[in-house]
């Protein structure tokens, strides 16, 4: 009987960060040879940020609901099922890494992104693995007998690691894609996802510091595409927070695309429509047990739902209201933006009418009103890129069908997830796959 031997193999990885880590650890694990190529001074530079610098690695619910992609979701969810949340824990934990889950996020137990990085590199070390840092390539050789060339090296297996476009001053510039069209493969367009949206510079003014909670729709051209619930944001520049960033996975193509974006903010959302009044009702006797009838409605509107919202956003939305009375007599129920308010001057007194039928009428626009985006923050305030190689130029193992012994994993792929560790979860999974079957 024969004895089959795998051959050890030379190993390039151009990219040091999650998903070129992984691969580097399990090509290691099979007695391979392996050299990881990073442009920067130091490992995982994105790595370091993820999570506001706690690394939020995976979540309890990881399938492929949580990804898009410019392919069949079979591949992805095969992938995930293979190498999930169990593996990439245990993973961690082989690497003296432990971690903890807090509402369905899963973060190191030292909460440090910078040290779990560190402590990954020191990890490969001792197995032997190669790290050079400073190293950037434009342009790799195929050599005769198939084998790739980098620097004058003679290298078996070229992994590709890149990243994509999202924070470019982490290294992820868009250079890996260069590297995939030189081999013959297809790159999708991409766009920054999970970030920050562009509002109005004068409306912003007047909130910006703002947090509330509120339930966000993502609107284009009058459809909604998307919603997310939570913490909304607004700075100087733009609106954001996590239900903003997992709408713009939805909305920064048609943004690019000039088309008509909007942000809905629902700030009530636990009243439904049809209780509206029965809430309005109960805020208003309340009111009138403290207050005088028959006040103005910029008296009374502003008493009747203190302490519900931020001081300064609810005397924006007030504000905002009256300018709507006065340019739109009848709401009947309708959505409403800024693009109408703005054209009416801003008006200090209104009419005295019902505080109840007021209060109605505020609540309905308030569950309704829309913020017109104007643009996104850019790849350098992104997270994520949407778009990349196409996955059906890839083998099940994520080996080129254009080019033998290259392997692409991560960002650089067409894959991209939601906020809540799925990102880091398909670097670790794309990364492991590969890793093994090299």
């Amino acid at each position: 009987m024969s004895i089959v031997v795998n051959k050890k193999k030379n190993i390039a990885i151009i990219g040091a960060g999650a998903a070129g880590l992984v691969a580097a650890f399990y090509a290691l694990e099979g007695g391979n040879s392996v050299t990881v190529f990073e442009k920067n001074d130091i490992a995982g530079k994105k790595l370091r940020i993820t999570g506001n610098g706690r690394c939020n690695f995976t979540n309890e619910d990881i399938n492929v609901s949580h990804y898009a992609h410019g392919s069949d979701t079979g591949f992805i969810d095969s992938v995930l099922k293979k190498n999930g949340k169990d593996e990439l824990i245990a993973f961690l934990d082989l690497c003296g890494i432990p971690s903890f889950q807090k509402n369905g996020y899963y973060y190191p137990l030292s909460e440090r992104a910078g040290e779990v990085t560190d402590l990954l590199v020191n990890v490969l070390t001792r197995k032997g693995a190669k790290i050079r840092f400073g190293e950037d390539f434009h342009e790799i050789l195929r050599n005769t007998d198939a084998t790739f060339n980098l620097n004058g090296e003679k290298y078996d297996v070229l992994i590709l690691a890149c990243g994509g476009k999202a924070a470019p001053a982490t290294g992820s510039d868009g250079s890996g894609f260069k590297l995939a069209r030189s081999f013959g493969h297809t790159v999708s367009f991409t766009y920054p996802v999970l970030v920050p949206l562009k509002v109005d510079q004068k409306i912003l003014k007047e909130i910006s510091g703002v947090r509330i909670k509120a339930k966000a729709y993502g609107i284009v051209d009058g459809e909604i595409v998307s919603s997310d619930r939570g913490e909304i944001q607004f700075t100087d520049t733009a609106i954001s927070g996590i239900p903003v960033f997992q709408i713009s996975r939805h909305l920064t193509k048609a943004i690019e695309e000039k088309k008509d974006v909007r942000i809905r903010l629902d700030v009530l959302p636990d009243v439904a429509s049809e209780q509206v009044e029965e809430f309005v009702s109960k805020r208003t006797e309340n009111y009138r047990k403290n207050s005088l009838n028959n006040m103005a409605v910029t008296g009374s509107l502003k008493e009747l739902f203190e302490g519900i919202f931020p001081k300064k956003y609810y005397e924006f939305l007030l504000n905002q209201f009256i300018l709507m009375q006065r340019s739109k007599p009848q709401i009947n129920n309708q959505s409403y933006s800024l693009e109408d308010y703005n054209k009416t001057e801003q008006v200090n007194t209104a009419k005295k009418e019902s505080v109840s039928e007021s209060g109605i009428e505020f609540v309905r626009f308030i569950k309704n009103f829309e913020f017109i985006i104007t643009g996104h923050a850019g790849y350098e305030n992104a997270q994520c890129t949407r778009g990349g190689v196409l996955l059906s130029e890839m083998k099940d193992t994520l080996e080129s069908e254009k080019t033998p012994n290259l392997y692409i994993i991560g960002e650089m792929l067409d894959v991209d997830g939601e906020c809540g560790g799925y990102n880091l979860q398909w670097a670790f999974s794309s990364g492991k796959l590969v890793g093994e079957n090299v």
